[in-house]
């Protein structure tokens, strides 16, 4: 009885594996923003699909197909792309990955790949500011120079 068990388990299986379906994105890429002056030297966009037979990749750039064969900047590795020495003219704005088989095409999410810094705080002196025990205060400052222009930063 077992024997027989174990010889229908593999042969459900193998058929899993031989019935053929399009591809399904088993990950999209996700919003991306690099650190100007970081010393990390490229940009990973992630994407990851299943299908049968196995899917093959593309990557558009601002709806634009990227050869990957022209622009050595560019590599592609299951699926992830990936851009070497990113430069923020060239490569900031949106990305989609393409994913096809024999079954169709689907095309991911939006990713958008944006660039960042900080500048310096300034230096100067500021005088002094006194306050009563308990008695909240507010301090003004101005930022340093940055980009994008949100309140909080987050690095991949």
């Amino acid at each position: 009885e077992f024997l027989m068990l174990k010889m229908l388990l593999l042969f459900c299986f193998f058929c899993l594996e031989t019935q053929e379906f399009g591809p399904a994105f088993l990950q999209e890429p996700d919003n991306t923003i690099f650190a100007l002056g970081s010393e990390e030297k490229k940009v990973t966009l992630n994407c990851e699909a299943r299908g049968n037979p196995p899917p093959m990749y593309r990557w558009l750039f601002n709806g634009t197909e990227i050869d990957i064969t022209i622009d050595y900047r560019y590599s592609l590795i299951d699926g992830n792309l990936i851009i070497m020495n990113p430069n923020e003219v060239r490569d900031s704005g949106k990305y989609q990955c393409l994913v096809t088989n024999s079954f169709g095409t689907i095309i991911s999410r939006d990713a958008m790949l944006q660039f960042a810094y900080l500048g310096n705080f300034s230096g100067r002196t500021r005088g002094a500011v006194s306050v009563r025990e308990g008695q909240g205060v507010v301090l003004m400052c101005s930022p340093p120079p940055h980009a994008p222009g949100t309140a909080f930063l987050f690095f991949k």
